[in-house]
């Protein structure tokens, strides 16, 4: 479970280290054909996904082979979303990762999340959204700027992302859009 997680995180960690994606590469390579499992099938997809989330192009022959040749159809769908996912993260680890805009006062992670929020990549918008929401993040500074997000979208943003901008606004709920109130 936890390597399971640590893999999810690379989606907005912005790290392309190789040393680390060669152990992930390495671990899925010596174990895709053998898994049988719902639980070790969930872990090896989203270990292919953590290879996409480097942005490196020198795992794409993994994830071919990977879509190739395993056994399980969902690992197999996974590889090839994987295989549509590293150019993007090619690009959008350059724009999470950009130190140059930290604020000392944040952490890491609030500050990958305002790149993102700052850029203009509406996938990138939906990832932090997610993230806050998930995390519970309730900070001035994160609130203003999903407000200023939801009210300047990116070009060709999406009704999913205009829904988790706002949902991320609700950090203390249960319901979608209990304090969409905060938008008016």
């Amino acid at each position: 479970m936890e390597q399971h997680v640590a893999a999810e995180a690379l989606a907005y960690a912005g790290i392309s280290d190789q040393k680390l994606l060669d152990v992930i590469e390495n671990q899925l390579l010596n174990k895709y054909k053998s898994i049988s499992d719902s639980y070790d099938i969930d872990w090896a997809s989203w270990l292919a996904k953590a290879l996409a989330f480097s942005g490196d192009k020198k795992y794409l022959g993994t994830l071919e082979v990977i879509f190739r040749d395993a056994p399980q159809k969902k690992l197999r769908k996974y590889a090839k979303v994987a295989i549509k996912l590293q150019p993007k993260y090619e690009k959008w680890n350059k724009i999470i990762a950009d130190n140059t805009e930290f604020l000392s006062e944040y952490s890491i992670a609030i500050n990958r999340y305002s790149n993102m929020l700052n850029s203009d990549v509406p996938d990138l918008h939906k990832l932090a959204a997610k993230r806050i929401f998930f995390e519970g993040i309730d900070i001035p500074f994160m609130r203003d700027l999903v407000i200023y997000r939801i009210g300047s979208p990116a070009p060709n943003t999406d009704k999913d992302t205009k829904k988790w901008l706002k949902k991320s606004l609700c950090t203390s709920c249960k319901t979608f859009g209990s304090k969409s109130h905060w938008l008016k």
